[in-house]
This record gives C-alpha cells, structure tokens and sequence, in this order.
C-alpha cells in the first residue's frame, strides 16, 4: 500500500511541458496549474508529507525513544518496547532496528525515480543501479539481520542474492542502451541475455530451497539424504569428481554443506559407506539364491 500511495501521489504533480502549457505526464488530457489540479496537487502534497514522510518518521522516533529496551522484558515478563511496532524490528540486530526505514527508503528513491524519469529510461537504469550497488554495499557492511540465529543468516543471504541479481540485470541492461539507440552488439548481447536470465533462475531457485529448508522437515532431511549421497556414493563418481575437484572455489561451502547433512542425519562416512556395503551384500545373496 506505502509503494501505492505514495507513487500515485508523486503522479499528480509530474507534468510535462508541451508548447506554452503543462500537461499531466501520466495523462495528456489534464492540464497542470489550473484550479481543478491546483486542488488535487494539494491533496498529493498532504499524502506525500503525511503518509509519505511522516508516518515513517513518526514510527522511526517512537522505536528510538525506547531503543535500549526494545528487546528487553521487565521482571513482570511483559513487553517494555512499543509491542504495536514490534513488526517494525524484530528480525533485525540491536543496533540495526532502524533498518526497515531504511529499506523504505530504498522503495521511496525508486518510487521517485520510476515517476519522475519516465521521460528518460537510460538515466532512470542508471539511477536505479546507483541505488541497488549502494544498497548492496550498505548490506554486506552492516549485515542488518540477526547473525546468530539460523533465520537471522538466511535472511542476510538471502538478501544479498537478490541485490546482487538486481545489480547484475540492471548493469547489464546499460549495455544494451535504449530502444531509440538500437545497439547492435550481436553475439555478445545473445551472451548476455542468457546469463542474466541463468543469474536471475538460480538465484529464484535459491529462494526456493530456502523456502523448502525452512517450512517442510520432511523436505530438509530429504534434500539432506540426496545432497550427501550426490557427493558421496560410489555410484556417482563422475559427480562426485566435478562438485569435489573441480569445483575448487566452492570447497568451503560443500565442506560445510557435509557437515550440516551428517550433523543433522547423524551418520558419519564410514557408518554410511558400511550400508552401502551390507546393502550391495544382500544384493549379491539374493542373486546367488535365484541362481
């Protein structure tokens, strides 16, 4: 709804000069500063300065003035901090809680940007890669969410891919200009659309495995079982290979994807290889007894 208002707001007072008069870029037929627009810009005025800009600061001063006890519960055990604007901070670190503001403040530039550089798709690209680059380096510095739950570091993940995928599109679509342009640039532009969309997949198939590893148990064990197996079976040395050797740059992570699988599992490498070995025995016995 904040995105909503606020965007229809910015669009009642962004005109366009044509000739000796101004006319309403969103809609060509209104003209701009007579009385009738006079009346609704002053309306866009108020939700701009109202919902745009105070209620944000309005909550952004009421969590700072109790601060040092919004995480903290009385001997009563009942809530001290301003429990209707818990929404506002719970998830992110102490001394980050002011951190949805900022993030409604990335959605404001992109807001203002999308109405007021209509008229100009390259520099609204531009713009908005400055602000995604920034907010990508803010992120990885104050890393916002909590760091020592599990909820807390897949949040910080999972925003950082997002970022990182938003970065790389955009980039890349300054490449390829503006339709009045027409670059061509032939197989390098053919290259690069397949690598954004193979950048933007994975990245929605990250999402959805952290999707699956935080709502379903029985698709976490599941992801676990394969995931060890995948690296580990005998049967699938080729694969094994590849992830474990030639994948070199991401050993810390398989390594660490191992040991998350046999922590949770309980089973260590020779307890897992000793099944493998009892399970092929049988086999053998059984084909022996047909025979």
């Amino acid at each position: 709804m904040y995105p909503s208002i606020v965007k229809n707001s910015l669009s009642i007072i962004n005109c366009i000069q044509i000739g000796d008069k101004s006319y309403l870029y969103k809609d060509l037929s209104v003209q701009c500063y007579d009385d009738a627009h006079n009346i609704y810009k002053f309306v866009a005025y108020a939700a701009i300065i109202v919902y745009g800009f105070g209620i944000p600061f309005l909550g952004l001063f009421m969590i700072y003035e109790y601060r040092n006890r919004l995480f903290v519960e009385n001997d009563n055990d009942r809530y001290e901090g301003p429990g209707p604007l818990s929404f506002i901070f719970i998830g992110y670190r102490e001394d980050r809680y002011f951190w949805e503001f900022v993030i409604m403040g990335r959605k404001l530039c992109v807001i203002v940007m999308s109405v007021f550089l209509q008229a100009s798709s390259r520099y609204q690209m531009i713009m908005a890669s400055w602000l995604i680059q920034v907010s990508l380096v803010a992120h990885i510095y104050f890393r916002p969410y909590d760091t020592i739950t599990n909820y807390g570091q897949v949040c910080n993940s999972l925003e950082t891919s997002s970022l990182l995928a938003l970065a790389f599109t955009l980039n890349s679509g300054l490449v390829f200009g503006t339709k009045e342009m027409d670059f061509n640039l032939g197989l390098f532009e053919l290259a690069l659309v397949y690598v954004v969309v193979i950048v933007n997949i994975l990245t929605m198939m990250y999402f959805g495995l952290q999707l699956i590893l935080t709502s379903s148990e029985r698709g976490t064990r599941m992801i676990k079982q394969y995931g060890y197996k995948a690296l580990y079976d005998k049967k699938k040395r080729k694969l094994r290979f590849f992830v474990r050797y030639c994948c070199c740059c991401c050993m810390k992570k398989i390594n660490n994807f191992l040991k998350w699988c046999k922590d949770e599992l309980e089973i260590s490498d020779s307890t897992y290889f000793k099944r493998v070995r009892q399970r092929r025995h049988t086999q053998l016995l059984t084909k022996r007894s047909v025979i």
